[in-house]
């Protein structure tokens, strides 16, 4: 991302403009820097719109993004952010999104949305594809 204010603007032009056209990559960007407040004013509920848009393509890296707005309680759903969290993470790892795998285990491992199984968790982050 570029260092001087001018570039940063056309930047975060580019990608406004990007998702608009329903690019899901600058979709799920924006939503990145909404979530974290970087080069703009942080707003988790725009974050959330963005990656739901996103996710609604089925988009893995949004749908693991939203689980994780989710699982960390940065919005408030129902029927419990834990199950919704996990869904997200399920869906996003049946398309093969490392990283959602990865969160599959964490929840088993910390009993979110699921019981706790520490061996469940071992199975999914060191057989990631035989568990989804």
């Amino acid at each position: 991302f570029p260092e001087d204010e001018k570039n940063i603007e056309r930047a975060l032009d580019y990608y406004k403009r990007s998702a608009t056209k329903n690019n899901l990559s600058a979709l799920t960007d924006l939503a990145y820097m909404f979530e974290n407040g970087t080069y703009v004013k942080k707003d988790i509920p725009q974050a959330e719109r963005l990656l739901k848009i996103a996710s609604d393509f089925f988009f893995p890296r949004a749908l693991n993004n939203l689980g994780s707005l989710y699982y960390n309680e940065l919005i408030k759903v129902r029927p419990s952010n834990e199950e919704k969290a996990f869904e997200k993470f399920k869906q996003a790892a049946f398309l093969g999104y490392p990283k959602a795998i990865t969160n599959l285990g964490i929840c088993h491992e910390k009993g979110k949305a699921v019981p706790k199984s520490r061996a469940k968790a071992i199975e999914y982050n060191i057989c990631p594809f035989t568990n989804i």
